[in-house]
């Protein structure tokens, strides 16, 4: 079975613990898909981030939080990752990704769960979530229509787009769906699906055919693990490109729209803090993504011969371009 389990130590202390008192062990779960790639919030979410928010607002009491921290090579293997962190005791769990989120309610109506998810759920967005569970929804996926009108502002003249996509990732199905079905009039949609990074070559390898396309690429933990490849090929391709997070334009990609992740570890930590006070998930307001980043590249703008409308570079919460001393401006 492609499950693997292990328990990581988060040290640092007791959280607000009377003096002389001894620390209680209060073991949260986290639960992640897939292990082997990294995951697009692995960087905001996982245990330093976390106890960090955690420490900061020092409103605690109870001791030391040790994370249960568990994965899953292969989706069907998420309800087994559950039930042994479940096995363990944690009083809290929580669950990265659509997937995971999924698999931790299916497994548990009792213990608290908060879920960061990328999407609203399917049918119905504003049905409640159960009773035990709270949700940071980023809406990575409803913001596929806004990522495809800006690259129509970019790339006013492309009649073409393709979009790079895994079918295998809940979140960025749903996004295709969305984008399929509103698709203005005369664009054409041209569905490259990417399951692994060998396909991802073989994506960019017939762009490379048609380089008169534009490119949307749409957000999983394959995407993000190959920005770097995909923001340098379509920068040296001359293809205008938007992406869904910050770190693509980072990487040399045009443009990106996406959640602003910067706040996600405050937002789960509040959250765990309220539960271990005593809080039920019910009680707890859905949370949607503290903000919306646009990045625009002017380096790579300038490379592609593109102009960036005023009003996008207005709208910019960052801009990168490199200065005469080679470091990047951010207004």
């Amino acid at each position: 079975m492609n499950v693997r389990v292990l328990l990581a130590l988060v040290v640092g202390g007791a959280l607000a613990l009377p003096p002389g008192a001894a620390a209680q062990r209060i073991p949260i779960g986290y639960v992640e898909f897939p292990c082997l790639r990294p995951g697009w919030l692995e960087p905001f979410v996982r245990g330093d981030a976390v106890r960090d928010a955690l420490q900061q607002r020092q409103h605690l009491h109870g001791g030391d939080v040790i994370y249960e921290h568990g994965c899953a090579v292969r989706e069907e293997d998420l309800g087994q990752v559950v039930s042994d962190l479940l096995q363990r005791g944690v009083r809290v769990i929580i669950a990265i990704g659509d997937e995971a989120a999924r698999a931790a309610g299916e497994r548990t109506a009792t213990v608290p769960i908060v879920a960061v998810t990328t999407m609203d759920p399917p049918g119905d967005p504003l049905a409640p979530a159960p009773a035990n569970v709270v949700a940071i929804r980023l809406r990575v996926a409803e913001q596929g229509p806004e990522r495809l009108e800006l690259l129509r502002q970019l790339a006013p003249g492309a009649s073409r787009v393709a979009v790079i996509w895994n079918p295998e990732a809940e979140g960025a199905a749903h996004e295709w769906a969305r984008l399929a079905a509103t698709r203005p009039p005369g664009l054409v949609l041209e569905s490259l699906e990417v399951r692994d990074a060998e396909q991802v070559q073989d994506a960019l390898a017939t762009l490379a055919l048609s380089p008169s396309t534009a490119v949307l690429v749409v957000l999983d933990a394959l995407t993000y693990a190959q920005r770097d490849r995909i923001a340098a090929f379509t920068a040296a391709a001359r293809i205008v490109a938007v992406f869904p997070l910050r770190e693509f334009a980072r990487s040399g990609g045009l443009a990106a729209y996406g959640p602003r992740l910067d706040a996600v570890p405050a937002q789960v930590a509040r959250y765990v803090e309220r539960i271990l006070q005593g809080a039920t998930p019910s009680e707890l307001p859905v949370a949607g993504p503290a903000g919306v980043d646009l990045v625009i590249n002017l380096d790579t703008a300038e490379a592609l011969g593109v102009r960036v409308p005023d009003a996008l570079r207005r709208r910019a919460t960052e801009v990168i371009e490199e200065t005469t001393t080679g470091s990047r401006r951010v207004p």
